[in-house]
Formats: structure tokens, C-alpha cells, sequence
């Protein structure tokens, strides 16, 4: 009871204390606070020909003192001749050069500069001043279309340097699959990489823009570290309006023209993924997407591989006709092969191209060591020959899925799409893909987060040989535990062709976490082109009988505690499932 009434009469004495304070404060003795600024603050389209910042405070301030300062890199105006107070000496005016497009922070005050003063030396409440200038284009007289599209990345390379990832969501649209969801994803890669290349915070500006009817691509430069590297954001116009539907690292060479023809030939043969979206904000249909001939795509690919494995042999015997048939017909193999795929991301480069018609110059010019060389392609050709047979070996064994598997397949997709990677990596180069890898099989070692998980699955994106011995620890640790890493990393391993871990996969067909037995068999399908399903036994005896190395040991092991006998396991798990399959059937009604 004393206490109670002792903490009582505290807080009548704070109170008592906190009312007389208010009453003595006037407006002498406050201190000055902003009352208004030019350009207003938070604004988005100030022009960028304006000459003058100014800032009006409450009070009189002290003439000859101020505190314009930085908020972080980049963001604060260059200065065109020392700031002054205006006539009624509470408006000081900062003389700038404003650039196009452009986000803007200025301190006036801050905890470390505090020079705005009144006339009795009382210093300013600290104040942000911030705000965004149009774009070059809009400058220039543009269409409407354009200032859209540049305020959006203006908003967009904010929200990304801000990690604010729910307006990146709200600004983006899934005209391909899973964009927005897989868009905090690459804006967490882009803080990262920026951070590497320049040693600063995430901080791109927004150039020029160019819209093509119901598609627009934005270009964003960055400082003089990334050497002309820039981003293109890639914008789609839908009934609600503009919204990003695609991102795009960029060499300096490439202009804008020839990525928007890219980002309109990408939108257009996803648009059926955006659901209502339609190919203007009418509501009109966009032209349907092609539709790809995989079978014909796995035939040509065999073919291409004929081809190049019998060069070496063509080169050595310096059989002039043979190997010219050989170019000849490994070109047009590769165009007809480009025309059935459809896919950007899984067709073949031009660089590629350039590289067989050198060939068939060398030839002619009967220079062998140099068609020799050429044959043997470079690193960047050997990794993007091996990304697309990967995905040409998936197209062919994937098909052998029960409508079991393709049922936990698509409901997979649509559960965990944020944090899986669609991306081939064909766009970056060795360098940056060797970066990359290290930093993802460094986020292995980590906490689980969301950042451990979608390390799981980019490096199977990156095809990443140095990642499957962690994922094989993953996917096949003996503890009972909490297992989404456990089935994101069999997937890895299936995607990675890791065909060591296929008798461990067997025995993971009967464990007790759904996601993990049913991942087992879509990846014990996708590296041996078999099924046998949930049928383990008939696995383990098929490959012994290929004399698979190593082989498989038939013994049970015990994955889970309260895990049934094993004459009552397949029955137990066989109930599960089917309960499982009805309620994802039942949803997706």
C-alpha cells in the first residue's frame, strides 16, 4: 500500500511540474520550427529548372547562421552561391542547380549541425526536407505517359533503398510469374551489390524513359563506381494503372531501345500469368503467348549436343568438308532451335552465333587451331550451354510426373514462389556470378531466415557445384526438426543433378514431412528420368540393379520420433498424403 501511494504522489509531482512547464513556454522562449518550405516537402514533381530552396520558421532567426545539410550520399543539391535570409528574417534561401529526376534530402538542423537559430540563440527543431524533380523527359516536354513512369521508378528505387518491401509490391504487377513476391528478393540483392561495388548505402537516379504504347523501360545510373553499369526497371500498363513488372542489370553498352524491345518480347509472353491484366488499361487481349514445342526443343537439343561432342574428333583428323558440314548444320540446328524455345532465357546467345561464323571463317581460311578453339566455346558459352541442357533435361523428365507430383509441384509454385529463383544468371558475367555464389553459401551458414532460404534456392538457380555438399548436409541431416530447409535443399539437389545423393533421397520418400517425401520423388524423377512414386523399395531396387554408386541400403531409418513400424509406414504415410492431396485439390476449386 505505501508503495502504491508513493508512486501516486510521483506522479501527481510530474504532472504538476509538466503543467507549469506549458504554461511558462511563449512563443519567445519556444524554439523556431519550420512553417513552410519551397519546394513543400514530400512533394513529387518539382521542376527541376528551379534556383532557390527556401525555408520560412516561425520566429526571427539569426542572420548569418544556418545548417543546411546532408541527409545521405547523393542526396543533397549542388549549391550555387552561399544561402541568406530574406527581408522579414525568418526566410533563408539556399541558391541550388537541380537535377532531372532526382530524389532530394536536406537536414535544416539536424542532432549534429544545429546553426538555425532565432534571435536569441535558441536553435531550430530539427527538420527533413525532401522531395523529388521530374524527369529529364518530363523536363523536356514529354508525354504524360513518361512522367508517370519515371516517378514510378523514382518511387521504386526509394521504396528499394528504404527496404520497404511492401510498396515495392504495391508498385509491381505478376506479369511474370511471381514478381512481386520474388521482388523484395532482387531489391535485397541490388542494396547488396551496390554495396559492394561502391562502398555506399543503395542509391541509383533516374534518367531517361521510353514508352512504347502499354510498355515503358526506365533507366537508373549510379555513381562513377559501377563504371556506366546501370538498372532498367521495366514497366506494364494494366487497369490500375502502370506498374513494374520486370527488373534489369545492364551493361553500359546496351541502350534503352534494345532493352525495351527485350522487356515488350519478355511481358508479352508472360502476360497470361497476370491473370485480368490485359495489354492496355481498356481491358484489351494481348496477343496470345507462343506456344513452345518442348518435344521438338529436347530433339534439336540432342542434335546441337551430337554435334559438338563430335568436333573435337572432326578437328583432330583436320577433315576439312566434315567440319564445315558441322558448322553448317550446328548453326542452323541452334536457329531452329532459338525459334522452337521461345524463351529469351533459355535461348541460345548472340555472341554464340558470332562465334560459329568465325569458326567458318577459320575454316575457310584453313586455320584449324583457331576453329579448334572457338569449338571448345568460352566460359560464358560452356555456362550457358549448361543452364539450357539442364533445363532441356527437365523438360524431357519432368513429363514423367504422376498428376500426384504435379499437383505438390504447382502447389509449391504458389505457396513459396517468393523464394524461389527463376532467374538463368545468363545476364551477368563470370565475376559477378562467382561474387554471388560466395555470398549465398555464406548466408547458408546463417540464421534461417528469409535470406537462408532464398540462398537455397538461388544457388540451384545458379547452377552452383561448390553448394552441394551444404545442401546434402541440409537435405539429409538425421535430426527431427523443422523442415522447410530440408525440402527446399532436396529441390536444390534435384535441380543441381546431384545424382551421388540419390539413395539418401530414397529413404527421405517416407519421412514424415510431407513437403520433404514429395520433393524427394519430384527430384529422384527429375535426376533419374524414373518413377516409381512412393515406392521406395522399387526405387532402391532399381538403382542397385543400374549399379547406381553408391547403392542404396535397404535398412529403415528412423526420421521422426513416433515414427510407425515398418510394415505400418507406407499405409500411415499412404493415409496422409491422400488426406493432404484432397485438401490442396479442395483449394484450388
Amino acid at each position: 500500500m505505501r508503495k502504491i501511494c508513493w508512486l501516486f504522489i510521483v506522479a501527481i509531482t510530474i504532472a504538476s511540474a509538466t503543467l507549469v512547464t506549458a504554461e511558462s513556454v511563449t512563443l519567445e522562449t519556444a524554439p523556431p520550427v519550420v512553417v513552410k518550405t519551397v519546394p513543400v516537402a514530400g512533394a513529387k514533381d518539382v521542376d527541376p529548372t528551379l534556383t532557390e530552396i527556401s525555408v520560412t520558421y516561425s520566429k526571427p532567426m539569426q542572420d548569418g547562421s544556418w545548417s543546411w545539410s546532408t541527409w545521405g550520399e547523393g542526396s543533397y543539391p549542388e549549391t550555387m552561391g552561399k544561402p541568406r535570409y530574406l527581408s522579414d528574417q525568418r526566410t533563408c534561401v539556399l541558391p541550388v542547380k537541380l537535377e532531372p529526376a532526382k530524389f532530394y534530402a536536406i537536414w535544416l538542423n539536424s542532432d549534429k549541425f544545429k546553426n538555425f537559430k532565432d534571435a536569441n540563440g535558441r536553435s531550430a527543431v530539427p527538420y527533413l526536407l525532401t522531395f523529388f524533380t521530374t524527369g529529364a523527359t518530363a523536363a523536356a516536354g514529354a508525354t504524360r505517359d513518361n512522367v508517370i513512369v519515371e516517378d514510378l521508378a523514382l518511387r521504386m528505387l526509394a521504396a528499394i533503398r528504404d527496404k520497404e518491401d511492401d510498396v515495392l509490391k504495391e508498385l509491381s504487377v505478376d506479369c511474370i510469374k511471381g514478381w512481386r513476391d520474388a521482388l523484395p528478393h532482387f531489391a535485397f540483392e541490388l542494396r547488396e551489390r551496390f554495396q559492394q561495388l561502391t562502398g555506399k548505402p543503395f542509391g541509383l537516379q533516374v534518367g531517361e524513359s521510353l514508352v512504347d504504347g502499354n510498355y515503358a523501360a526506365v533507366k537508373c545510373t549510379g555513381p562513377k563506381e559501377l563504371a556506366g553499369k546501370h538498372l532498367v526497371l521495366f514497366f506494364l500498363k494494366t487497369e490500375e494503372g502502370w506498374r513494374n513488372s520486370l527488373i534489369r542489370n545492364s551493361p553500359p553498352e546496351t541502350s534503352l531501345s534494345e532493352h525495351l524491345a527485350y522487356g515488350i518480347a519478355e511481358m508479352r509472353k508472360n502476360i497470361d500469368a497476370a491473370g485480368k491484366q490485359g495489354d492496355s488499361v481498356s481491358g484489351s487481349t494481348a496477343p496470345a503467348a507462343p506456344v513452345r514445342d518442348d518435344a521438338r526443343a529436347v530433339a534439336l537439343f540432342n542434335d546441337i549436343e551430337n554435334i559438338l561432342q563430335g568436333f573435337d574428333a572432326t578437328f583432330k583428323a583436320k577433315n576439312l568438308e566434315a567440319a564445315r558440314s558441322n558448322v553448317r548444320r550446328l548453326s542452323t540446328l541452334l536457329t531452329n532451335f532459338n525459334a522452337v524455345m521461345k524463351d529469351p532465357d533459355y535461348q541460345f546467345s548472340a555472341t554464340l552465333f558470332d562465334d560459329i561464323a568465325k569458326m567458318g571463317q577459320a575454316l575457310e581460311e584453313g586455320n584449324w587451331e583457331m576453329a579448334r578453339e572457338l569449338a571448345r566455346h568460352d566460359e560464358e558459352h560452356s555456362f550457358q550451354f549448361t543452364v539450357i541442357a539442364n533445363h532441356i533435361i527437365d523438360l524431357a523428365k519432368m513429363e514423367r510426373l504422376n498428376d500426384d507430383q504435379r499437383a505438390i509441384l504447382e502447389w509449391t509454385d504458389r505457396q513459396f514462389r517468393g523464394f524461389f529463383d527463376a532467374r538463368t544468371f545468363n545476364q551477368i558475367s563470370i565475376e559477378e556470378r562467382a561474387e554471388l555464389e560466395t555470398r549465398l553459401l555464406d548466408q547458408l551458414k546463417g540464421p534461417h531466415n528469409r535470406d537462408y532460404y532464398t540462398a537455397i534456392n538461388s544457388l540451384a538457380a545458379l547452377r552452383s557445384k561448390k553448394a552441394i555438399e551444404p545442401l546434402r548436409a541440409i537435405a539429409l541431416d538425421r535430426a527431427d526438426k523443422d523442415n522447410r530447409d530440408r525440402w527446399m535443399a532436396i529441390r536444390a539437389l534435384g535441380i543441381l543433378g546431384d545424382k551421388a545423393s540419390v539413395p539418401e533421397l530414397i529413404h527421405l520418400v517416407y519421412h514424415g514431412n510431407v513437403n520433404t517425401r514429395w520433393w524427394a520423388q519430384i527430384s529422384l524423377v527429375r535426376m533419374t528420368g524414373q518413377n516409381f512414386g512412393e515406392d521406395w523399395k522399387a526405387w532402391g531396387e532399381w538403382w542397385n540393379k543400374q549399379n547406381g554408386q553408391p547403392s542404396f541400403k535397404p535398412e529403415i531409418i528412423r526420421w521422426w520420433t513416433g515414427q510407425p513400424k515398418p510394415d505400418k509406414l507406407a499405409e500411415t504415410l499412404g493415409e496422409s498424403d491422400r488426406n493432404f492431396l484432397d485438401k490442396l485439390r479442395g483449394m484450388a476449386k
